[in-house]
């Protein structure tokens, strides 16, 4: 009986340590990002830039497909179309991937793979499942399926944990568009 109980105690404790793992993975960061939709026979790549993250805020600096600087605030998604001279914000009920998975209020759970990995449990109606693996203590990668069961996997490299600030002021010779 008592073996039962040590065991137990020493899972408990192995995965509240791993539980505290999660919430370092996204503590500030910057880091290189490629957004890839996963196919049949080959990945599709979405997106690819650099992105900053801090206090539940991210700024998205595309340089592929387009030359467009993403930003995601509280309550607000903000879209700087570098091209074009737009400035397109979204108030709350916005609906962007990046936004959803980037929560640090999400719980995680650890789930067996080669590498540290967690799997998010989301209340959303967009997102089936998110999971984050993690290689030597630093966010590597996450696999998102949507409704859709279409899966998505956002790859991050040169990641360096460093605070930023994450604002916004819009330029004076964009056109702003507001989409309420």
């Amino acid at each position: 009986m008592v073996p039962e109980k040590f065991y137990s105690l020493l899972i408990l404790f192995l995965s509240l340590e791993m539980v505290s793992d999660i919430n370092e993975l996204f503590d500030p960061f910057t880091a290189e990002i490629n957004i890839e939709k996963k196919e049949y026979y080959s990945n599709q790549t979405i997106s690819q830039g650099l992105i900053s993250f801090q206090d539940n805020k991210f700024v998205y600096q595309l340089n592929d497909p387009m030359n467009q600087t993403i930003y995601g605030l509280k309550d607000q998604l903000i879209v700087q179309d570098n091209d074009f001279k737009q400035v397109m914000i979204y108030n709350n009920n916005y609906n962007f991937l990046l936004s959803k998975v980037f929560d640090k209020e999400l719980t995680y759970t650890p789930i067996s793979c080669p590498e540290m990995c967690f799997k998010a449990i989301i209340n959303d109606e967009s997102i089936k499942t998110s999971t984050v693996t993690a290689v030597n203590n630093k966010l590597a990668s996450m696999q998102i399926v949507d409704n859709q069961n279409q899966v998505f996997l956002i790859k991050f490299s040169n990641l360096v944990y460093e605070s930023t600030n994450i604002s916004y002021v819009a330029p004076n010779d964009y056109q702003v568009i507001r989409n309420d």
